[in-house]
C-alpha cells in the first residue's frame, strides 16, 4: 500500500508538469488575456433632411457625416444618390465616398451644390444615401 500511495503523488505532479509545459503555468491561475474586441463603429448623416429653393444664384448644402461608437481601423462609406435631380445639371457634389482614417472620429462634411438655372421646372428631390461600409464599421441614421 505504500507504494500506492507514493504513484498517486507522482501522478498529479506529472500532470502539473505538461500543464506548465504546455502553456497552462506559471500565470497565478488567472484567465488568459484577449486582445480587445475591434470598435470601428457607426457612421451616419447627421442631419438627416434640407429643403432648398432654387433663388438666382447656386446654393450649398452641407452636410455632416459621423462616426460614432467607436474609431478603430480605417472605414470608408460610399454616398449614393437618387432622386429626379440630375447630377451635373441640377448639383453638383464634393464626392462620393467619405473616409475615416483609424482613430478619426472627427466629423466629416459633404457639400452639394445646387446650379441654380432660368429653366422653370417641377420640385426636384436628391436623396443621398450611405452604403457598403468597409472596415467592419455600419451604417447609423440612413438617407439625407
Amino acid at each position: 500500500m505504500k507504494h500506492l500511495a507514493r504513484i498517486a503523488p507522482i501522478a498529479i505532479l506529472s500532470s502539473a508538469l505538461l500543464l506548465s509545459a504546455c502553456g497552462g503555468g506559471g500565470g497565478g491561475g488567472g484567465s488568459p488575456t484577449l486582445p480587445p474586441i475591434a470598435t470601428p463603429g457607426s457612421i451616419q448623416f447627421e442631419t438627416t433632411a434640407a429643403t432648398v429653393a432654387e433663388g438666382g444664384s447656386a446654393t450649398t448644402v452641407t452636410f455632416n457625416v459621423t462616426r460614432t461608437g467607436g474609431s478603430d481601423g480605417a472605414v470608408n462609406v460610399t454616398i449614393d444618390r437618387t432622386g429626379t435631380a440630375t447630377a451635373g445639371a441640377d448639383y453638383t457634389i464634393s464626392g462620393t465616398t467619405v473616409s475615416f482614417a483609424a482613430g478619426d472620429a472627427a466629423t466629416k462634411t459633404l457639400t452639394v451644390t445646387l446650379a441654380d438655372d432660368s429653366v422653370v421646372e417641377p420640385a426636384e428631390t436628391l436623396t443621398l444615401t450611405l452604403s457598403a461600409p468597409t472596415g467592419g464599421a455600419t451604417i447609423g441614421a440612413n438617407a439625407a
